[in-house]
């Protein structure tokens, strides 16, 4: 996911949104180390030597997800707006026959 993602932050949840994985960018901003206990009712995933692997679920994963910074939705609407820019208007139309 490191190699993926360029260093930024990158959380990925699994579809029932109780557990998921991040990169390592996401996990030092939640600044958890080794010896970070489990919060209650969630858990962090482990590896055999008690390294932290990235995996988080429950209420381990719901602290993840709050260290998430969202992008302001004016920005996001305003990259929609240059990017119709670069897009041909007919591929904006509906189609006017029939397949």
């Amino acid at each position: 996911m490191d190699a993926v993602c360029q260093g930024h932050p990158l959380l990925i949840a699994h579809k029932s949104g109780h557990m998921g994985v991040m990169n390592t960018k996401q996990w030092n901003k939640c600044i958890w180390i080794k010896n970070t206990p489990d919060p209650a009712g969630g858990k962090y995933g482990r590896d055999e030597n008690g390294n932290l692997t990235g995996y988080a679920e429950e209420s381990a994963f719901i602290k993840a997800g709050n260290q998430i910074t969202h992008p302001d939705i004016h920005k996001i609407a305003k990259q929609f707006e240059k990017a119709q820019k670069f897009m041909r208007p007919t591929e904006l139309q509906p189609r006017k026959t029939a397949l």
